[in-house]
């Protein structure tokens, strides 16, 4: 619980192995929406970071149509996904289901630094 914490607070902690001169990829960065909230619903990652809202309360994700920006699309075990691959300030929104309904938007904020 907590390493997931730390991780969101500081930003995805980046796994480079250069053992034959290859960064091994980033690990993905999962978020659930209390995390999110938790957090002021902005994620501070590295660029190529893979982002998974894993919660089934997670309605929508959705960020503007960008040849830049990420494409949100689900992945097989149902969760929200997109990779960030380059560094920008990307802002999007999204609903949830939960005790206080569904329906409403929030903001999202994604910043890739770089």
């Amino acid at each position: 619980m907590m390493q997931g914490v730390t991780a969101l607070l500081i930003g995805l902690v980046v796994r480079a192995g250069f053992a034959s001169g290859v960064a091994t990829p980033l690990a993905p960065l999962r978020v659930t929406v209390r995390e999110l909230a938790r957090h002021n619903n902005t994620l501070e990652i590295e660029p190529g970071t893979e982002v998974i809202w894993a919660d089934v309360h997670f309605e929508t994700i959705w960020f503007r149509p960008d040849r830049r920006g990420p494409h949100v699309e689900r992945n097989e075990s149902g969760w929200f996904r997109a990779v960030f691959r380059e560094p920008g300030v990307y802002r999007g929104l999204y609903t949830f289901t939960g005790i206080w309904g569904r329906g409403t938007l929030h903001r999202m904020t994604v910043i890739v630094k770089g």
